[in-house]
């Protein structure tokens, strides 16, 4: 579900292998006598099983990415209610349409530089075995769609000086020109100690 106006429009996105498959699509179409056609549409398959989608942020000048499929919404930043003897990393909790949820700040958790919040500051709602957790970044920029082949995984040393553990790979687009370090949500959240 895409929320755009600061949620009066919705769409729903759908998943097109969900609703026919290919099987279905050729016979509707007459094209059981066509095995070109039945080539393109296992090529379709296979394209979209080899391309990954991620939601892409910044947080100073480097600038992420978290797949999609753990993305339940970003909103715009609101009023977070502090926790006393919380991780420090931990901003508050949030109330998101009756529902509380735990808020990170990754500039605390990646130990950089506090920073005034600006009309860019995004909080991302993911969902992580099902814990619902909210995530506070600079800006976020756009959906990224490309190749699993354009990922490498982290080098040992990271320049931006965040745990590598917390990369489960790098994304190259732009024939290396930008590089999107994908988060692993399961290290960045810690779902215990965010549950505590």
């Amino acid at each position: 579900m895409a929320k755009l106006n600061g949620g009066k429009r919705l769409i729903m996105l759908l998943d097109s292998s969900k609703i026919m498959s290919a099987d279905a699509y050729r016979m509707i179409s007459g094209l059981n006598d066509a095995p070109q056609e039945s080539e393109g549409v296992k090529s379709t398959e296979k394209q979209i099983a080899d391309e990954e989608q991620l939601v892409a942020f910044k947080i100073d000048n480097e600038e992420y990415g978290i797949k999609i499929k753990d993305v339940q919404e970003i909103n715009r930043m609101t009023e977070i209610t502090k926790v006393p003897r919380a991780p420090y990393h931990i901003d508050g909790i949030v109330n998101l349409r009756g529902n509380i949820i735990p808020v990170l700040d990754l500039r605390k958790l990646f130990g950089l530089s506090a920073k005034a919040m600006t009309d860019a500051t995004r909080i991302i709602i993911v969902d992580s075995a099902g814990e619902k957790t909210g995530m506070i970044v600079d800006s976020v920029s756009e959906v990224l769609r490309f190749d699993k082949a354009l990922i490498e995984p982290p080098p040992e040393l990271l320049k931006s000086g965040i745990d590598s553990s917390y990369v489960e790979g790098v994304g190259k687009l732009d024939d290396g020109k930008r590089m999107v370090l994908i988060l692993r949500l399961d290290k960045v959240l810690n779902v215990e100690q965010i549950s505590a």
